[in-house]
């Protein structure tokens, strides 16, 4: 993306960069980190009982499948979390396309201290569509 191509249609290509998400976006990424932890943790208990009950496998199966759904269900309920809290503290008003173009101009204007050939030639590329 250059110029003025902030996406308008969400954060589909964008959900890594938190600060660009909508509040709709924000919660319905928590949505989904929390199902995909709830999921990863019932797998994993499924995959545990099944193996401790049937005596299926090395012994050590059991407790690696637990421990590894564990660990990546807690993260997604961590992961959800966060991203309410975020949801939650965000403004109704919040414009993800102005914050971008502000870090863009930032960007630049540390861009025109090291190099000001490069930043003249994005600048050029924002005026020019």
């Amino acid at each position: 993306m250059n110029g003025k191509e902030y996406r308008q249609e969400g954060t589909r290509f964008l959900r890594t960069d938190v600060r660009y998400m909508t509040r709709r976006d924000l919660f319905a990424s928590s949505l989904q980190f929390l199902l995909a932890g709830v999921l990863c943790t019932g797998v994993s208990m499924a995959l545990w009982y099944l193996t401790d009950r049937f005596k299926v496998g090395p012994e050590w199966l059991p407790l690696a499948s637990a421990f590894a759904g564990s660990v990546f269900g807690g993260m997604g309920v961590i992961a959800s979390g966060y991203l309410l809290l975020v949801g939650c503290a965000r403004e109704k008003l919040y414009d993800p396309a102005a914050v971008w173009q502000a870090d863009r101009e930032a960007w630049l204007d540390e861009l025109e201290k090291h190099d000001p050939e490069w930043a003249a030639e994005e600048r050029a590329k924002d005026s020019n569509p």
